[in-house]
């Protein structure tokens, strides 16, 4: 089995992906790419399982942002189905009094 990684370089690792997964929830961030540092090998067994409950939030994260995603979806396809302003020969307005 190969040896675990430096456990202050994954403590690091995980902070900043508890932020990006934390931060997904905020409207109006722009994800970006995250690579992986070089060398950071196996992370360390003790943070298996902070590993793991980041997995769950970034699922949790990654479900609200679909849901939002949807939501907006929606109100676009109500919005396109709302009557456009007509610019013609046609009156918009019928004059009933005279």
């Amino acid at each position: 089995m190969p040896e675990s990684g430096d456990v202050d370089a994954w403590r690091d690792v995980l902070n900043q992906l508890w932020r990006r997964s934390r931060d997904a929830l905020e409207p109006d961030q722009a994800g970006e790419v995250w690579n992986p540092p070089a060398g950071l090998g196996p992370i360390p067994v003790e943070l298996i399982p902070r590993a793991a409950s980041l997995v769950h939030a970034q699922r949790i994260a990654i479900a609200n942002v679909r849901a939002r995603k949807d939501d907006v979806s929606a109100r676009l396809r109500v919005m396109r189905q709302v009557p456009q302003p007509f610019h013609g020969d046609i009156p918009v307005y019928v004059d009933r009094v005279s």
